[in-house]
């Protein structure tokens, strides 16, 4: 009986990239210090294992690998495999390979959730610039 409502797709755009400088603002107020705690409590929740093979027993070998992060030598893997066998905060985790800062990463991560079908990328660009989808 009544026609269909008319499609704005660019509306869909606007919320979006509302959304997205709306995140990024909010976790601009945090430091990045701790985005970085945060980020590793919720990495190592039940305490700091080997990615590799699940060890407990893994000992830091270098607390200043980063500014915020360490790496960890893993005595399991480093026996089994007759090498020194490392691995960093960093390792296996959505932040592994990325430059970004930590409250960039977790822009992305929620963004990622929240809006599963979309392609999103946060650009190191000032808080007014659009970010791109």
């Amino acid at each position: 009986m009544f026609p269909d409502p008319e499609v704005w797709p660019w509306a869909e755009e606007i919320a979006l990239a509302g959304i997205k400088v709306g995140l990024r603002g909010l976790f601009s107020l945090m430091p990045e210090s701790a985005c970085a705690a945060l980020f590793l409590r919720m990495r190592w929740v039940l305490g700091v294992k080997c990615p590799l093979c699940g060890c407990e027993d893994v000992k830091c070998k270098d607390p200043h690998y980063r500014p915020l992060y360490r790496r960890w030598k893993c005595p399991d893997c480093s026996l089994e495999q007759g090498r020194e066998v490392t691995f960093t905060d960093l390792h296996g985790s959505f932040m592994e390979g990325s430059h970004l800062e930590c409250r960039l990463a977790f822009v992305q991560f929620v963004i990622k959730v929240w809006l599963p079908g979309k392609k999103c990328t946060v650009a190191k660009a000032p808080l007014q610039a659009p970010l791109q989808f």
